[in-house]
């Protein structure tokens, strides 16, 4: 188990954000790059604890108006 890292960390970081989108900090290479879904099998989903995700919603991009 790995201990949290202290808060100062997060201000360190967002000292260099220009707004919460900004990717200046990852590669380029890395943020040029189409986003692709893993798809996962139905016997998989079946088998994880949906009481995780309890009160826990997401409407997609194909979803939103």
């Amino acid at each position: 188990c790995f201990a949290p890292l202290p808060a100062t960390v997060d201000l360190i970081f967002s000292l260099f954000q220009k707004t919460k989108r900004d990717v200046n900090n990852f590669d380029q290479d890395f943020t040029r790059e189409e986003p692709v879904l893993t798809p996962v099998e139905d016997s998989i989903v079946k088998q994880i604890n949906q009481d995780e995700f309890k009160g826990f919603s997401y409407f997609g991009d194909e979803t939103a108006a």
